[in-house]
C-alpha cells in the first residue's frame, strides 16, 4: 500500500512570525515518516512581497551557499540557513517537500 502521508516542515528556530536578526541563521528540519523525501525546495518571503530561493532542489542558491547547511536527520534533514551579507529585511521562510509516493507538503 502506498504512503499517504505528506512530509512534515517544521521545528522552525526562531519560530515562525518572529523577527529575524539581520545576522541570524533560521533552521528547520523537513521530515517524512518513510524516510523517502524526493525532492525539497526553500525559498523566502520579505515583507515588502518579493521571494528569493534559498535551495531549489538540488543545491543552495548564490547568496545561501557559503553559510547554510543541510544535513540528514532521521527520516529527513535539518537546515540551517544564513544569507550572505544578512537578511534585508525580516523574512518568512517557505518549504515545499514532495515524498516518492507524490505526497506533498501543505502549502506554506
Amino acid at each position: 500500500m502506498p504512503d499517504a502521508t505528506a512530509p512534515f516542515v517544521g521545528n522552525f528556530d526562531p519560530v515562525t512570525g518572529s523577527t529575524i536578526l539581520i545576522n541570524e541563521a533560521i533552521e528547520f528540519d523537513i521530515t517524512d515518516n518513510l524516510d523517502q523525501i524526493q525532492n525539497e525546495f526553500v525559498w523566502v518571503s520579505y515583507p515588502d512581497g518579493s521571494t528569493e530561493v534559498i535551495f531549489d532542489g538540488a543545491v543552495f542558491t548564490a547568496p545561501f551557499v557559503t553559510n547554510s547547511k543541510r544535513e540528514a536527520i532521521t527520516n529527513g534533514f535539518h537546515y540551517k540557513v544564513r544569507r550572505f551579507q544578512g537578511w534585508p529585511a525580516s523574512p518568512t521562510i517557505k518549504a515545499k517537500a514532495i515524498d516518492q509516493d507524490g505526497n506533498e507538503s501543505p502549502n506554506p
